[in-house]
């Protein structure tokens, strides 16, 4: 009986030390001059991050990060280290906490862009700078944290997360499904909600998209239509080569994302000419196969291969002039 009494009035404990209330401003609504601060703030970081500068980055750190600052940075600081990211970034939000006490639960939604995170406070004020950082196809979204100590505003966490490619997350790539399957392309609506879905997953362990379940049913459920309706591989018995559609998938290069139709050739890879020949007769006939798919998008990719050597590809790209 005793131990279930302790339990329970440290469960409680808990519970109270986690509970509070909490006022939060957000980006416009902040004060200029508080702003202003943090951005100088996140400018010295950034620098601090590309030029390796240790002694620049715990300057800017409360004693506690600094004392950990190994295990509080290990899961990015390579990004920067190896070259990766530099110094430019993007604010994508920004929010100013006014807490009744330290270590509060703050539940931080942010309606415009659909999702939500947590994190515990350590002191009554806190800032929350949301840093978009780009390479290549790749989005990196940096949460830092500054509380306000004795010595002024310092970082008191840093966690980093992957947050959608070439400039779109997944609320907006599911956005974009969804406009694709209201014009009647399905096969592009399950393209962009696969992209949606992979960008949910990658950033998911620091945050959480509002529609997460809606994106997942969407995406599910444009799967299995397609598959009804279209059987891969499927052969195009009007070609007199019989080339072998083998799946439709996207494509990510450092320019863009694209389709990509992949196709079996019965073709010799060494034989160029005939493999045009027949790519062009493809690309004409596969309109009239794949009838929800927008077959006007900027580019589409095909990459072939010969059932004799599968580990060997060629390449077409169909690149609409502008």
């Amino acid at each position: 009986m005793k131990i279930r009494i302790v339990l329970l009035f440290a469960i409680l404990t808990l519970q109270s030390c986690m509970s509070g209330s909490n006022d939060t401003l957000v980006n416009d609504k902040i004060d200029s001059k508080l702003r202003e601060t943090i951005k100088s703030k996140n400018d010295s970081l950034m620098d601090a991050m590309s030029n390796s500068d240790l002694k620049a980055y715990k300057a800017l750190a409360s004693e506690k990060f600094v004392k950990h600052i190994q295990s509080k940075t290990s899961n990015f600081v390579w990004l920067y280290r190896k070259g990766y990211l530099d110094n430019k970034y993007a604010i994508f939000d920004e929010y100013y906490t006014i807490s009744s006490k330290p270590l509060v639960q703050v539940k931080i939604e942010s309606e415009k862009n659909g999702y939500n995170f947590s994190y515990v406070n350590e002191q009554n004020e806190t800032y929350v700078s949301l840093l978009k950082a780009s390479l290549y196809q790749n989005d990196y979204l940096l949460i830092v944290t500054y509380s306000l100590t004795d010595t002024g505003w310092r970082i008191t966490d840093i966690e980093a997360t992957m947050f959608g490619h070439y400039g779109k997350n997944a609320k907006e790539y599911y956005e974009m499904a969804k406009k694709s399957e209201k014009d009647g392309f399905q096969i592009d609506a399950f393209l962009y909600a696969d992209m949606a879905v992979i960008s949910m997953q990658e950033s998911e362990s620091m945050l959480k998209f509002n529609e997460e379940k809606e994106m997942k049913s969407f995406h599910i459920g444009l799967f299995n239509k397609i598959n009804k309706k279209y059987q891969f591989p499927h052969i195009i018995e009007d070609i007199d080569t019989k080339p072998e559609i083998v799946k439709i998938q996207n494509h990510l290069t450092k320019e863009g994302m694209y389709p990509l139709i992949s196709y079996k050739t019965t073709i010799p890879l060494k034989d160029i000419e005939k493999l045009k020949n027949e790519y062009e007769q493809i690309k004409t006939k596969i309109r009239t196969i794949y009838t929800d798919m927008d077959f006007n998008r900027p580019v589409i990719l095909y990459s072939l291969y010969n059932a004799n050597a599968p580990q060997v590809f060629h390449a077409f790209e169909d690149r609409k002039e502008k």
